[in-house]
């Protein structure tokens, strides 16, 4: 019998159908749009994305409650009474738990996971009370139940894939086996033992330490499928450094202090290094794509074992589920509600075969980011490891040579600054040289381009560069400082090139920190005494020099940058900074073998 049906409430017909129809319609365009957030960062998608994933979850739960509220007339006596409502009811939990394509907008979604289970325990209940409700002398019991037991496990599906997404699930996830490491209490036993017998024994004690440097030299990528394959390889290998890890932070990348940083030197200086540099690209950005599926898609569930039974029962029972209805006797109701129930059935099919083609052959393969060696990015990304093979800046550069000493001390000077001190500066100082002279080498437009980017970063995205609000104040009165000064000369505002040429020709006998104090953060004339100094010198050296300072900085900030800032923008179009930091992770983490001291007992005959 179930539950006897409360008062029937106002008759809401309409709003239900209008409800469901829209909740399905959501689904649909959720499944084909949201991939797309990881290829650009258009605003208006990212805000049509943003806008259905939000808009799904309530239209599902309105619908829900609209059923709730007219649950007396659907378990009722009266013969208006749609009671093919009661199948609805499972279907908006099915779409509580989301396509496959999508679980989480943002990395902080992930850390909601547990609000999202308990919220499942209340969708069971209103979906259980509606169907006990309406379990007398109902025809659709077997397909209701069927895509209930589906819909529940979408829904669970969801809810683990946002842990899985999480900061702790992630960190769990990539937990390696418990290791007690050598059996100390053992071997000491043995060997008291064997000194108290008055044995000669002895303790050879051997290094596990001994490490295995990661290399991507030899990729050997011969076409897309290797691309897959090794970026899967080094998803494996990497992830860790997404969570907490034991692995030799890459600090000082191009120090000569370290012999293991030497070898890492040398190994993005080789030409064989650089002559691969499209296939380093491929590769990460398949590793990337890998990452963006963990921690925003079902793809770590479909892609198992368990995954597969799960798919594979889910089609099955809403492929039975259609066949149950079809036989059906659906005379006694309305024409509208057995088209907007097969609607339902087709839909959950559609939806179910769409997402799992898409993530076996779109997404999970990574068939739109894994490019050809002649793509633009992999060109791109070639000229600044040509760079990148450079000397370190202000050692061993030949334009030392041709600076006085006093030129000489001023540019050391630089190195001591902080990390967004020495951005800004740079940056002006690439300015004032770019428009120097209008030659099109390839170190001045490569400068340009990081110069800009880097600015970028720091302004926009200041995560990444792990800046503090001081940056941003020197940027605000660098900004102020360079605004006085063109108004003055009625420059401001108007001509880029003519706004070089007058800092070029500013007068500055004496440091401006001396004029100014400490409370000006402006850094304008700074640099204007340091792009007189470098345009002293021929052009190829000068250019040279300034690509080796913007490969550092770019080098610093992206093994500074933190896991979680380059795992919250994949789902934004990712960042040229997560590439680079991939390609150092590539070439400059080692990682021990066992990580085990190893001790051997001889005992003397």
């Amino acid at each position: 019998m179930g539950f006897q049906p409360p008062v029937p409430q106002e008759y809401s017909t309409l709003e239900i159908r209008v409800a469901v129809l829209v909740s399905l319609s959501m689904q649909v365009a959720l499944i084909f749009l949201s991939p797309y957030r990881k290829r650009t960062n258009e605003w208006y998608l990212r805000f049509m994305i943003w806008s259905l994933y939000l808009l799904a979850d309530w239209v599902a739960d309105l619908a829900l409650g609209l059923l709730l509220n007219n649950i007396g007339n659907i378990g009722g006596d009266n013969g208006n009474s749609p009671i093919i409502f009661s199948l609805w009811a499972p279907f908006l939990l099915l779409h509580l738990g989301g396509p496959d394509t999508i679980t989480a907008f943002s990395l902080e979604d992930n850390e909601l996971w547990l609000r999202h289970l308990v919220g499942l325990l209340f969708e069971l209940i209103s979906t259980a009370i509606i169907f006990s409700c309406s379990i007398h002398n109902n025809p659709f019991v077997i397909p209701s139940v069927l895509i209930f037991v589906v819909g529940t496990i979408k829904y669970l599906e969801r809810s683990y894939c946002l842990y899985l997404g999480s900061m702790d699930g992630f960190r769990v996830s990539i937990f390696r086996e418990a290791k007690p490491g050598f059996d100390y209490g053992k071997l000491m036993e043995v060997y008291s033992s064997r000194k108290n017998a008055g044995l000669p024994v002895e303790l050879v004690f051997h290094d596990g330490n001994a490490s295995s440097r990661v290399t991507t030299t030899g990729l050997g990528i011969q076409g897309r499928h290797d691309s897959i394959l090794k970026g899967y390889e080094f998803f494996e290998r990497f992830k860790i450094l997404w969570g907490e890890s034991r692995l030799l932070h890459p600090l000082d990348l191009f120090s000569d202090l370290s012999s293991d940083q030497s070898i890492v030197q040398q190994e993005i200086k080789s030409k064989n290094f650089a002559a691969n540099v499209s296939s380093h690209v491929q590769v990460t950005e398949v590793e990337l794509n890998f990452i963006y599926d963990v921690v925003y898609t079902k793809a770590k569930i479909i892609h198992s074992r368990t995954g597969y039974v799960l798919r594979g029962f889910c089609s099955t029972s809403i492929i039975a589920a259609i066949l149950v209805f079809f036989f059906l006797d659906k005379r006694q109701f309305k024409h509208v509600d057995v088209i907007i129930t097969y609607v339902l059935l087709f839909g959950a099919f559609f939806l179910d075969i769409t997402s799992l083609m898409m993530l076996i052959c779109s997404n999970w393969t990574y068939t739109q980011l894994a490019k050809s060696k002649s793509s633009e990015p992999g060109k791109k990304i070639s000229e600044i490891v040509h760079t990148i093979r450079g000397k370190k800046a202000f050692k061993n550069c030949d334009l030392l040579n041709e600076l006085s000493e006093e030129d000489r001390v001023k540019l050391q000077k630089t190195t001591q600054l902080e990390f967004d001190q020495s951005l800004l500066l740079w940056h002006i100082v690439t300015e004032i040289c770019y428009h120097d002279n209008q030659s099109n080498s390839d170190e001045r437009n490569i400068c340009k381009t990081l110069s800009d980017y880097m600015l970028y970063l720091l302004i926009k995205q200041p995560p990444f560069l792990l800046s503090s609000g001081l940056g941003l104040l020197r940027y605000r009165d660098t900004c102020a400082e360079a605004r006085r000064y063109f108004k003055r000369w009625h420059q401001f505002a108007t001509d880029e090139h003519k706004a070089c040429q007058l800092l070029k020709n500013v007068e500055t006998p004496c440091e401006p920190e001396e004029i100014k104090g400490i409370v000006c953060k402006s850094l304008l004339f700074d640099a204007c005494i340091i792009a007189k100094i470098m345009l002293k010198a021929q052009n190829k050296a000068r250019w040279e020099m300034i690509a080796e300072v913007w490969a550092e900085m770019v080098v610093h900030a992206a093994i500074y940058c933190k896991g979680d800032a380059h795992a919250r923008h994949l789902s934004q179009g990712g960042e040229f900074i997560t590439v680079i930091w991939f390609l150092i992770a590539h070439v400059g983490i080692k990682e021990t073998k066992n990580g085990f001291s190893k001790a051997t007992l001889i005992v003397e005959k």
